[in-house]
């Protein structure tokens, strides 16, 4: 049977609603709020591997120095996550089990990193480093940031895009690199704000064959929705 042609914008606006309905992953605390200090990560955040910490702006005592010396607050604000790396020796991680995940669907990390730095009296871990992020069965490396100096890091946003999800919930970890392997004996890194999001896709449009990107697209086809049920005309009684 052949639509009438009022129903198929109708069809296509609603199915993007179907789309956009799925875009967000629950992620819980991805801010990373709770209290600051070493060995330790606010739930439901859980430690894999050595002992990362829970950093604040200006940093935390660690040692006979401190962590994160000076570093100015994440985009954030509050608290965030902190490890810390030597090239061959170790490298604190930490993970969050993400749930509500479709399968099939390909899923982007978005989160702000920096080069936090540790200085704890002759034993300073100011290499360049970067995060090693792992989701599912896949892991991607950020882009590598070099020390700036106390008072001096800066936050950068950094996306990594994922394949698609092979099951509803799946491990995210986050763990630290040391990039130049003992200059200063290891790297601190910190991240916070972070967040997984299904990956927008483009749909032809049944009509024209106009794609269509579902980044922005999700009020629109609200709208759309509400105004082509308006003008659907009402089924008549058969006879």
């Amino acid at each position: 049977m052949k639509l009438p042609s009022t129903l198929v914008p109708l069809i296509f606006a609603l199915s993007i609603l179907a789309v956009c309905n799925a875009t967000a992953a629950p992620i819980v605390n991805g801010d990373l709020q709770g209290p600051a200090g070493t060995n330790q990560v606010p739930a439901p955040w859980a430690i894999v591997n050595f002992t990362p910490d829970t950093l604040q702006a200006g940093g935390i005592p660690f040692g006979a120095g401190s962590a994160a010396p000076g570093i100015p607050g994440s985009p954030n604000g509050g608290t965030f996550g902190g490890a810390q790396a030597e090239l061959g020796i170790f490298a604190e991680s930490f993970e969050q089990n993400v749930a509500g995940l479709t399968i099939g669907t390909a899923y982007r990390v978005i989160f702000h990193q920096a080069n936090a730095g540790y200085i704890s009296g002759a034993n300073n871990r100011l290499d360049p480093g970067r995060w090693d992020v792992a989701f599912g069965g896949q892991t991607l490396q950020t882009p590598v940031l070099a020390w700036a100096g106390q008072n001096l890091q800066t936050w950068h946003e950094v996306t990594l895009i994922f394949g698609n999800a092979a099951a509803a919930n799946q491990i995210l970890r986050f763990t630290a690199l040391d990039v130049a392997g003992g200059a200063t004996s290891g790297t601190g890194m910190a991240v916070d704000g972070i967040r997984v999001e299904a990956v927008p896709i483009v749909i032809p449009e049944p009509a024209t064959g106009l794609l269509v990107g579902l980044g922005g697209s999700c009020a629109l086809a609200v709208a759309r929705t509400r105004r082509l049920r308006s003008r659907v005309p009402p089924r008549l009684p058969s006879t």
